[in-house]
């Protein structure tokens, strides 16, 4: 392989990391529209490492306690543990799932025209679908994660953190931008299928975890109806909707474990 189509590729994993954390990639060259295309192949890799960086941490304590007090962690406690794990979620990813959602909810919820809906998305302000769209989202994906700690199920934790950044490629790859310009539009409906293939087979290995199978499904059922509603209401895929689905797909697919495993 050539030493610049490795740099590129490289190039390419750090913009991923950037677009989807805070986490410190270093100074980036020129970014070229290939580059910003192609970083789509990479978005699991932002899952796995949100995954080490929090759900480690949390099974860490949850021993502690567990050898600590010599019983198993009690319900209050994998409560607490939830809680900032979801916190340090929203600090990771500098909040930028959460402001899509609710811009999406907002949007989705009180225009009655694409160019309407388009029009609220686009506005800073949150209103009440956006607050109870956030607060029902936050509610849930934290109660999920608690059942999960509780049976020590973190590794199936991972699964969701995964395919929820795989959602974001299939939807970037299949969508098409509504707005004349835009972030996103450099990127919706122009990602080739090859990048679409290797991030697929990025998050293969997660889908060998218990319940990696029943949560994928589910997330692809939650990735398609955001998909066709969204066509529906707006005429296409826009960045907050990119992020509406990848914390839907989040906390549906962590629910999903919870029910399932626990």
């Amino acid at each position: 392989m050539k030493k610049n189509t490795v740099s590129s590729i490289f190039t390419s994993m750090r913009l991923s990391l950037a677009f989807l954390t805070r986490l410190p990639v270093g100074p980036l060259p020129q970014i070229r529209e290939e580059d910003m295309q192609r970083s789509t192949a990479f978005f699991p890799l932002a899952g796995y490492l949100l995954a080490l960086l929090t759900l480690i941490p949390a099974a860490g304590l949850n021993l502690w306690i567990t050898q600590t007090s010599g019983e198993p962690v009690s319900l209050p406690k994998c409560f607490l543990l939830a809680v900032l794990t979801v916190a340090t979620l929203a600090w990771l990813t500098r909040g930028l799932h959460l402001d899509g959602l609710a811009d999406m909810a907002d949007g989705f919820g009180g225009g009655f025209t694409p160019e309407k809906r388009l029009e609220i998305m686009k506005d800073p302000r949150t209103g009440s679908f956006g607050v109870t769209a956030l607060s029902l989202t936050l509610l849930i994906k934290t109660a999920a994660l608690a059942s999960l700690f509780g049976e020590s199920h973190f590794l199936s934790c991972a699964t969701a953190l995964v395919l929820s950044r795989l959602t974001l490629t299939l939807l970037t790859a299949l969508g098409r931008y509504p707005r004349p310009s835009g972030t996103a539009g450099s990127m919706v409906g122009k990602i080739a299928f090859r990048y679409v293939v290797t991030a697929v087979t990025l998050t293969t290995p997660v889908l060998l975890i218990p319940g990696g199978l029943i949560a994928a499904g589910v997330m692809g059922l939650v990735s398609a109806w955001v998909w066709r509603t969204s066509n529906r209401l707006i005429g296409g895929i826009t960045g907050d909707v990119l992020g509406a689905c990848c914390e839907l797909g989040e906390t549906l697919g962590l629910a999903t474990l919870a029910f399932t495993l626990s």
